[in-house]
């Protein structure tokens, strides 16, 4: 996830992303953490579940429209908590990730990255999660390996430079 989370700094303009902890030791429940423009969490979200269109006035980006920052553009935090897996995420790694959510009050965003899906129960306390918070101003997702996946997909590592210092031409 921190080699997309790169990506999509390189393609998008105002991305940026911190990875405070490279070791298994306690980190608070984050992995990652973006900061971005307003509204960016949004078109990240759609292009995950797979609905996102770019805007066809950016077709000479490729189909990779940069969302346009202004200097005077307040910047929003995203804390990504990702999980190594490949089976479903249950209940207690779902209460953790809700409970880890008040140690960032600097964040407008909290996902909570992999494993296949969330098994019934997890579903259920994310989603009064999501309603909990929303009134806050928060956004709360899930983001299956899958979704992560379709990220990678989307926002490819940029091209390996090459440099003439070291032999390469």
């Amino acid at each position: 996830m921190a080699v997309i989370a790169a990506s999509i700094g390189y393609h998008e303009d105002g991305v940026d992303f911190t990875r405070p902890s490279i070791t298994n030791s306690a980190d608070m429940g984050s992995d990652i953490f973006l900061r971005h423009p307003p509204k960016f969490l949004d078109k990240l979200l759609q292009v995950a579940n797979g609905t996102f269109l770019p805007p066809s006035s950016d077709a000479k980006n490729n189909g990779e429209p940069k969302v346009p920052v202004a200097k005077s553009l307040p910047t929003q935090s995203t804390r990504i908590d990702v999980k190594r897996t490949s089976g479903k995420l249950g209940a207690p790694t779902v209460d953790k990730f809700i409970a880890d959510i008040p140690k960032h009050p600097g964040c407008t965003g909290h996902l909570l990255a992999g494993g296949s899906g969330l098994t019934k129960n997890a579903e259920i306390k994310l989603a009064q999660a999501q309603q909990n918070f929303q009134s806050n101003g928060l956004t709360i997702a899930y983001l299956s390996n899958a979704e992560v996946g379709r990220l990678g997909g989307h926002y490819l590592p940029p091209p390996p430079r090459l440099d003439p210092g070291n032999g390469d031409k």
